[in-house]
């Protein structure tokens, strides 16, 4: 039976102390200082990766926004243009806006409301083709203002042109006692919209 170690033996033995010290001072002083080193490589590639594709954003950044600035520009002039594709269809749509927007804006419907409309063919030759309808109505001043002011501001836009007001007064007597006197309008205008169709399409 043998206790003591061989001379093979006594040479391995400093040798795996050796390496065993080793993986000891490693472990305690440089195991996390790698590791942090292979955790900041990682960050730092994430962050190159993410720089790029900002910077591929941000050259694009300025094309982007022209390219959307025109889109929204014509998106704005198509919805100038009404929705109809026809004149007829087109005179009759602009009557049921205005009756639309009475109905929303005025406040005595019962003085304000429209009494004949009547298509109107352009005879002038434009770029676009027009659409107008021939529009008579009663209404009180102050509501008279508000559809005015909504008509024209309103998309698809439509424009009153040749505006002619005649003041009417009425008073009524019943018995001894009158009633008050009120005034309201008798208007008559042409009402106007452009179709998206070209004019020498008519």
């Amino acid at each position: 039976m043998q206790l003591l170690p061989t001379d093979s033996d006594s040479r391995l033995l400093p040798v795996a102390l050796l390496l065993i010290s080793l993986i000891i001072i490693y472990m305690l002083g440089f195991h996390w200082f790698v590791v942090r080193q292979v955790e900041l490589g990682e960050e730092i590639d994430s962050l190159e990766s993410r720089y790029r594709a900002m910077k591929v954003v941000t050259l694009q950044r300025e094309a982007l926004a022209e390219r959307l600035g025109k889109l929204k520009t014509a998106q704005m002039d198509l919805d100038l243009f009404l929705p109809e594709m026809n004149v007829n269809a087109a005179s009759a749509g602009m009557t049921d806006r205005l009756k639309q927007v009475i109905s929303a804006e005025a406040d005595d419907r019962s003085t304000c409301n429209v009494v004949s409309s009547q298509p109107v063919r352009s005879r002038v030759e434009e770029r676009f083709q027009r659409a107008s309808v021939n529009i008579r109505m009663n209404c009180n001043i102050p509501d008279f203002v508000k559809v005015l002011y909504k008509l024209e501001s309103s998309r698809p836009m439509m424009l009153v042109e040749d505006l002619n007001l005649y003041k009417i007064t009425t008073r009524r007597v019943r018995g001894k006692a009158a009633e008050p006197t009120t005034t309201r309008l008798d208007i008559r205008f042409n009402l106007t919209g452009y179709l998206r169709t070209r004019g020498e399409e008519k």
